[in-house]
């Protein structure tokens, strides 16, 4: 009865031990070429890394299949890395895809496009008006006509700068 069970606990850690099927757990096997030749595929030819979709699309036990993975390694079929946890095969060759890369188009962001120039200028115009005003306004202070005249181009002036402003504020943000 020993001998069995140690025949059977060798080749399970020979990784040799195969385990058909999830539902089929009390049967017993030897790990086929056939097996070995569809994780192959699967990993080279479809990309999968994870060891559970592998093991549900072949419906044999994960540890069968880790135990396969590593044959494979040490034969050399394949070739990269399983991760420290067990979960995930990366092979070592990347291929580029041969699908056609689609061109995106270099639009700007609508906040990279916005033009700053019209609203400086016309704050900056304001200004100018502004200072115009209150040293007119300053200077004639005694003439109430003209002192109301740059009281009004001193109004004028803070319009346009607020003008200005305003355009510069309508810039959307990232």
């Amino acid at each position: 009865m020993y001998d069995i069970v140690d025949m059977i606990w060798k080749l399970q850690t020979q990784g040799r031990l195969l385990i058909t099927k999830k539902s089929e757990r009390g049967k017993v096997g030897l790990m086929s070429d056939e097996i070995k030749q569809k994780i192959v595929e699967l990993v080279v030819e479809r990309d999968l890394s994870s060891i559970e979709l592998i093991s549900d699309m072949l419906e044999i036990d994960e540890d069968v299949t880790l135990a396969a993975i590593q044959e494979l390694l040490s034969e050399g079929q394949l070739k990269g890395n399983l991760t420290d946890d067990n979960t995930r095969f990366f092979k070592a060759e990347i291929d580029l895809s041969d699908k056609p890369v689609i061109p995106r188009e270099s639009e700007e962001p609508d906040f990279l496009r916005f033009n700053p120039r019209p609203g400086r200028i016309t704050a900056s115009i304001g200004a100018v008006i502004l200072i115009a005003g209150i040293v007119g306004y300053l200077l004639y202070q005694d003439d109430i006509a003209l002192s109301s005249v740059f009281a009004i181009i001193m109004f004028i002036g803070v319009s346009i700068t607020s003008c200005g402003c305003y355009y510069l504020g309508t810039r959307k943000t990232p």
